[in-house]
Formats: structure tokens, C-alpha cells, sequence
């Protein structure tokens, strides 16, 4: 049995409220974060309709390095989704202020999942351009709670968000020519001239629409991604389609297209 209503969000609040108590860090000096806030506080505060309490949360610095240290960067880009739910947008004045933050943590994701440390020279990099009051005093918290040395950004040496970078996929030796993504946005495969390249990438909602494209230079150009294409929506994304791809079908399309190119 599920509470609803005025119940539910009460229940909600008290959790809050149980974990706003809490501190961050079981024990700092051991950099220990504490799980259960870290994972729990936001969505709490979400569905306890206290939009303001969210949106202490995450412009808190703590809260940003503690979720890092504890569950990598996906997971604490996700939670600034929570700011775009019905209950907390209507009433939330500083919806774009914490669009740019996760879009600076986005832009950030390849770097601080390999070197947590670095989430305090990447935020300040890539959000000195901005000049909103919550950003200003974020950068002065990252600025005091930093005590060990590290490399602070006196300008604005990163690339900001909101522009048309949204994230970097790291391990490529070559251009990418064409990505398929799986329907949950996990799994992607990519090609490379000449080689095709498989991986797991949390590329959160925005990465959840499948994207192709095909370059029409050559000849064997089109072959190449044609059969990409196939492969990908036969193996891949197959909710994407309707009807099962064989590669027959392959074989049929290669051959228009050398006909079409008066090859036998």
C-alpha cells in the first residue's frame, strides 16, 4: 500500500527533514561521504514540495562532492531533473540558475569521473562567465571549503554551459562518423574510419533519441554506413522500428547501390 495525497507528501518532508539533519560526511578527513543523504536528501525534498530546500541542496558544494564521491557524476547530474517536476518547477525561481550548473557538471563528467578532486576547478572554469547571484556564491563556497591545493581558474579557461558543446565521450582514436544509441541511452555504438567501436555510455535523457549520419562521398562510404545503420537497428534498436531487418535486405540495398553507381 502506497500513501497518497497529503499523506504522501508528508512522509516525504519527514524523510527530509531526517536526512537535512544528517552530515555529509561520515568521517572527512577519510574523505567518507554519507551514502544514505547524498542519495536520499534530493529526492526527498523533491516529492515534500519544498522547492526551496531542493535548491539549497543543490547549489551546496558539499552536497555536489559528497554525491560525486559516492555515486560518480551521472548520478548527480540526474538529480538536478528533479527541479523540472510539476510540483517544484511551478513554484522554483532559479530553474536556469541550476540548468547552468548540470550543464557545467555534463560538460565536466569526463574529467571528475576519473579525478573526483577536480569537480571545484571545473565548476569554477566553466561557470566564471555567469554572473547570477547563486552562482557567485557557489564559486566563493568552492573557493573556502578547498583547502588542500588545487588548481583555481581566474578566468574562464572551460567551455561554459549552454552553448552547442553538451559532453565529451572520451575514447576515440579517430573522428566519429556515425553514432546509434540503444532506446535507454547506455549502450552505444559508434564508427570510426575505418573501425566501429562499442561501449557503455550513461548519456542521460538528452542522449535517449537515436542519431545517424551518413556521409555520401564514396561508394563504399555508403556501404559501410548503410550496413552500420542495419546492424544497429536490428541489434540495438529494435523499439525504434517496426519490422525485423535482415540482412538480406543488406544485401538487396548494397546492390541498388551499386547499380545506382553503374557497378555490376
Amino acid at each position: 500500500m502506497y500513501l497518497t495525497g497529503s499523506a504522501n507528501v508528508e512522509r516525504h518532508r519527514s524523510l527530509a527533514e531526517f536526512f537535512g539533519g544528517q552530515a555529509y560526511w561520515t568521517s572527512k578527513t577519510e574523505k567518507m561521504p554519507n551514502l544514505r543523504k547524498a542519495s536520499e536528501l534530493p529526492y526527498q525534498q523533491a516529492h515534500a514540495q519544498t522547492a526551496e530546500r531542493l535548491t539549497q541542496t543543490l547549489l551546496d558544494f558539499d552536497f555536489m562532492q559528497a554525491k560525486l564521491d559516492g555515486f560518480g557524476p551521472e548520478v548527480l547530474i540526474e538529480d538536478y531533473d528533479l527541479v523540472t517536476l510539476p510540483q517544484i518547477s511551478e513554484t522554483l525561481g532559479t530553474q536556469k540558475t541550476l540548468g547552468l550548473i548540470q550543464g557545467a557538471l555534463r560538460l565536466s563528467a569526463h574529467v571528475i569521473a576519473e579525478d573526483r578532486t577536480q569537480i571545484a576547478s571545473q565548476l569554477t572554469g566553466r561557470l566564471l562567465p555567469f554572473q547570477d547571484a547563486e552562482i557567485i556564491q557557489l564559486l566563493e563556497r568552492i573557493r573556502k571549503t578547498k583547502t588542500e591545493v588545487w588548481l583555481r581558474p581566474l578566468f574562464a579557461t572551460f567551455v561554459p554551459p549552454g552553448g552547442a558543446e553538451l559532453r565529451t565521450l572520451r575514447g576515440h582514436s579517430k573522428p566519429v562518423k556515425a553514432v546509434a544509441l540503444s532506446p535507454a541511452g547506455k549502450q552505444s555504438i559508434e564508427l570510426l574510419k575505418p573501425a566501429v567501436r562499442t561501449g557503455e555510455k550513461n548519456l542521460n535523457n538528452t542522449a535517449k533519441k537515436c542519431f545517424n549520419h551518413f556521409t555520401q562521398q564514396t561508394v563504399q562510404a555508403q556501404r559501410i554506413y548503410l550496413m552500420l545503420f542495419f546492424w544497429a537497428c536490428n541489434f540495438l534498436l529494435m523499439p525504434c522500428t517496426s519490422h525485423s531487418i535482415t540482412f538480406a535486405k543488406v544485401r538487396e540495398g548494397l546492390k541498388s547501390i551499386n547499380n545506382g553507381n553503374g557497378q555490376s
